[in-house]
């Protein structure tokens, strides 16, 4: 059971902070947790712990951090946290509340913008009518933007 062992790990940690096995217990509670999270369609709660764990983890140990891959993890946990949000989306505009999908694309494009999700987050809400914010900023002052003015140099 992976909540259990998350929570285990995770008191070890918090009771003996100066244990020679404290690295161990919060590496095995930050995998734990990410293995306790069932899948895009469920909560994502252990993925969040996962992550703040994965991330104290960064922060206490840097170098064994770079030797477990924490950052390919911390990676994948964005990701999945990224195609969660999508996820939402989808399902309110298939149950006909095209608002809220807009809501949850806009969230996903905002909050991981490099990822998956957010590309496709993006399309949904160009196939909409609307602008995601992703696509690249031009000044409202170019003369593409106005072209009924004269270009002066």
């Amino acid at each position: 059971d992976f909540l259990l062992a998350e929570q285990e790990y995770a008191f070890l940690v918090e009771q003996f902070p100066r244990s020679r096995y404290t690295r161990r217990a919060l590496l095995q509670s930050a995998r734990a947790a990410m293995a306790a999270f069932p899948g895009i369609p469920y909560d994502d709660a252990p993925l969040i712990e996962a992550e703040e764990r994965f991330k104290q983890y960064v922060s206490l140990y840097p170098g064994s951090a770079e030797q477990e891959g924490i950052a390919l993890l911390l990676d994948e946990i964005s990701e999945t946290r990224a195609a969660k949000e999508l996820h939402i989306g989808d399902y309110y505009v298939r149950a006909g509340h095209p608002k809220a999908g807009r809501f949850y694309f806009r969230s996903t494009v905002e909050h991981w913008p490099r990822s998956i999700a957010a590309i496709k987050a993006a399309e949904r809400l160009e196939a909409m009518g609307e602008t995601s914010g992703r696509e690249s900023e031009v000044p409202a002052n170019t003369p593409a933007e106005r072209p009924d003015e004269e270009v002066r140099e």
